[in-house]
């Protein structure tokens, strides 16, 4: 499937029941890239405590969910410049899309 015109359409595959989209931070972006930076050293909500990043623990938790959202674009995203790379190049390695929600 082509997804250049739609990106979201391949999110909407992964979640069929609704298009996912990453919200704006009620509070400051300080707090928002504070736990951004701890989920990508493998950190869940469940381990950070609210003081630690500064935001409320419903909004760590918003902030997870939109992390994820955006980890999976970037997947996306990169796994696209792959393929077009192989289709330039000629190279005959197929590149598939796998494990996308992990």
């Amino acid at each position: 499937m082509d997804y250049k015109d739609n990106p979201s359409e391949y999110l909407a595959s992964i979640s069929p029941e609704r298009v996912k989209t990453v919200r704006y931070p009620r509070q400051s972006w300080k707090g928002r890239a504070r736990c951004f930076r701890l989920f990508d050293n493998g950190l869940t909500p469940s381990d950070i405590s609210p003081r630690q990043c500064k935001v409320s623990r419903r909004t760590l938790y918003r902030y997870y969910q939109d992390w994820k959202i955006l980890k999976a674009r970037l997947k996306i995203a990169l796994l696209k410049s792959k393929q077009e790379l192989a289709k330039r190049y000629g190279t005959e390695r197929v590149i598939t899309i796998r494990n996308i929600r992990s």
